[in-house]
């Protein structure tokens, strides 16, 4: 009896065992992971303070600056005496592009709805740019290649080398529509484009790069007199690139004073005149309304003020590559 109470005692001691064991291997655990979070924080503190010393380092010229037009917006539109660096709350430009250059023809005009008869043409601009042809091929080259490659340099060069001038033919239209819908070209102050029997346009758009253009101009269907047209689309036709001849690029700044002085002068808030890519019909929407802090600009009442509404010129131009 006293061996079989010895060895329960013995069996009652090993119990605690595997229970010690267990409790150590959690000790060794919680050991484990106290170093690491104690070796994430030490490599925190050295980021941290790495990045400190890099700060002290970097001048202060190269900070980021406080980025105005994310925290402010203009309530108004943009024009000359609007603080810088501000947009406003709402667009009130657009540029769109409707397809690439081939899709307007210079016989039929633009195929849209509203137009009156013959007044849906562009004006022709027409640039004139240094090309570089290609030169007479030398004897060897005309005998040492076959027919056909003789015969396809020869139809290429037309002149022996040099420089020679290529015209590249931009088309440009400034749309009216008045409050029935009607809508037409103009070449000029108050002149609307007219064509021929042919439809041959007889302008082009040197006067329409070169002077103010009317914001206003009297309608032309068949309505009672005073009806007025206001200018809202501006269309610019951009051309391809030529071989052998340097890229044009159309540049678009437009100014409009809507009313007379101290009226100011919108515009979309370009630092710089806006480059078109090439080979596109490109369409620019004018705002309808004009307002600054002050007041809003509407369409006057009074006929004599007319003049004092125009669309700055200057606002075309262009860049050869």
């Amino acid at each position: 009896s006293f061996v079989l109470s010895l060895g329960q005692t013995n069996a009652h001691i090993g119990e605690p065992d595997s229970k010690i064991s267990q409790i150590d291997e959690a000790k060794v655990e919680v050991q484990t992971q106290d170093a690491d979070i104690g070796w994430a924080e030490d490599i925190k503190q050295k980021d941290t303070s790495r990045l400190s010393s890099e700060e002290t380092i970097i001048p202060a010229h190269s900070l980021p600056a406080r980025q105005h037009s994310t925290t402010e917006y203009l309530p108004f539109m943009i024009h000359s005496r609007s603080p810088p660096g501000l947009l406003p709350l709402f667009p009130s430009y657009s540029l769109c592009r409707l397809g690439p250059s081939n899709h307007y023809s210079h016989m039929i005009g633009l195929d849209l709805p509203g137009f009156l008869p013959g007044s849906n043409f562009l004006l022709p601009w027409d640039i004139s740019v240094k090309s570089e042809l290609e030169k007479w091929p030398t004897v060897s080259e005309t005998f040492g290649a076959g027919k056909k490659r003789m015969l396809r340099k020869l139809a290429k060069a037309t002149v022996e080398g040099g420089d020679t001038m290529t015209t590249v033919r931009i088309f440009l239209g400034m749309e009216y529509e008045c409050p029935r819908g009607h809508r037409f070209f103009c070449s000029g102050p108050d002149k609307v484009i007219k064509v021929s029997s042919n439809s041959i346009v007889k302008d082009n758009a040197s006067r329409l790069v070169q002077m103010d253009m009317p914001l206003y101009t009297s309608c032309h269907c068949k309505q009672p007199k005073g009806c007025l047209s206001q200018m809202m689309r501006i269309y610019i036709v951009t051309p391809t690139d030529v071989p052998n001849c340097p890229p044009v690029r159309v540049q678009i700044s437009p100014e409009i004073q809507p009313g007379s002085l101290p009226c100011p002068q919108f515009h979309p808030g370009f630092d710089s005149p806006l480059e078109l890519p090439q080979d596109g019909i490109w369409v620019f929407r004018l705002p309808h309304i004009y307002r600054d802090e002050a007041q809003t600009y509407l369409m006057p009442n009074d006929h004599h003020l007319l003049h004092s509404c125009y669309l700055h010129k200057g606002m075309f131009n262009y860049r050869i590559l």
